[in-house]
């Protein structure tokens, strides 16, 4: 993981975008939303929510981006996530969090609309909220797919 981590933060061959610093995105993916601020031409923060029933993920990701081809339709997409996560089960009920590094893509289909898939592993430790004595560590493998909608383009 550590050699991944290495890889995925060295420089891209083209730099993506010469005027993305201040651009801010809203993303859908499955199942929840994101928001993105670009920081500098190649570097996003971005805020995430998921839920699903009885489960919420809050996070935060730092994304750092490079040209695949010229013509800046696809990006490669290298990152670091952390997230809070929350759960109730039929048996159980707790709180924990995850770390995931992740590589991926991001196509563009207008100077607006965007399609992304990247995949990662992450660390994922949980906690019984009663039992702090239970608790489940695992490495989990990680893929997100979404559709990114930026308020202001190119």
């Amino acid at each position: 993981m550590i050699i991944f981590t290495l890889i995925s933060f060295s420089p891209g061959i083209i730099v993506f975008g010469e005027d993305n610093k201040g651009k801010i995105g809203i993303g859908l993916n499955y199942p929840g939303f994101s928001v993105r601020y670009f920081k500098s031409d190649r570097t996003a923060w971005e805020a995430k929510l998921q839920t699903e029933t009885n489960i919420l993920v809050v996070g935060a990701r730092l994304n750092k981006y490079s040209n695949l081809r010229s013509n800046n339709k696809i990006q490669i997409i290298k990152g670091l996530e952390v997230d809070l996560v929350s759960f109730k089960g039929d048996t159980a009920e707790g709180y924990g969090m995850a770390a995931e590094v992740f590589l991926g893509g991001e196509y563009s289909i207008s100077n607006k609309l965007s399609l992304q898939l990247d995949f990662g592993p992450a660390l994922v430790f949980l906690m019984d909220r009663d039992y702090k004595d239970v608790k489940a560590n695992s490495l989990e493998f990680v893929l997100n797919l979404g559709i990114n909608w930026y308020l202001r383009g190119k």
